[in-house]
């Protein structure tokens, strides 16, 4: 961007876990993650290049997959889906909108995060959205 001098937008995302909290070793590579973002914007400050953080909470992804199977299933079971999960299966689309719809308060949806990023690089560039924290009206509980 800079050999060409364009302007524009470099958007990371990141995750809540960069922010501490006990995430372990996904929450550190999170923290790098911020951390090297940080210092590209500062970099940049003086460029017509922004550099963005987007730090999404809990998501209604298939990173589930990532879980326990007896989490996953309880997670489902909680809400009243169908709860057959087992270690390296993806969840069908239903049941993503369906625990969507059902756990807005716990789970942002991935639409909700494309608006974060769309708010980000359309605001004026005198002005710089360097993180902005995505998630849903509730902290996601430990255990289910």
């Amino acid at each position: 961007m800079r050999e060409t001098k364009s302007s524009g937008h470099i958007v990371t995302i990141s995750s809540y876990a960069g922010r501490g909290d006990g995430f372990r070793v996904y929450g550190a590579t999170k923290a790098a993650v911020n951390s090297i973002c940080a210092t590209l914007r500062k970099e940049l400050e003086d460029e017509p290049i922004r550099a963005i953080t987007i730090m999404p909470g809990a998501v209604s992804t298939n990173f589930g997959r990532n879980f326990p199977p007896e989490f996953v299933n309880g997670l489902l079971k909680s809400f009243g889906l169908p709860a057959n999960f087992a270690t390296g299966d993806v969840l069908p689309d239903a049941t993503l909108e369906a625990l969507n719809a059902r756990a807005s308060a716990l789970f942002a949806s991935p639409d909700d995060i494309a608006r974060s990023v769309i708010f980000a690089v359309t605001q004026p560039y005198d002005i710089s959205i360097s993180e902005i924290l995505v998630g849903p009206r509730k902290a996601f509980p430990s255990h289910f």
